[in-house]
């Protein structure tokens, strides 16, 4: 079965990497004087989810390359 739409998985990890990112962010930056550790936390997890991405994408690739 041929399926080219964005996996599940894929759409549910960036979806709480959304959330939990902006969590982090509304409570750093509600402190007097705001924070940035929120930062650190973005661009750690985006790695993986960068990394998440590449997955599906050359699993895609390899996908169409077969059909």
């Amino acid at each position: 079965m041929k399926n080219d739409s964005i996996p599940l998985g894929f759409l549910i990890h960036a979806g709480v990497y959304l959330a939990v990112v902006g969590l982090c962010a509304a409570l750093a930056l509600s402190h007097d004087p705001p924070r940035h550790w929120f930062v650190w936390v973005a661009a750690g997890w985006g790695i993986g989810l960068g990394a998440h991405a590449l997955a599906v994408w050359r699993c895609r690739a390899r996908r169409r390359a077969r059909s």
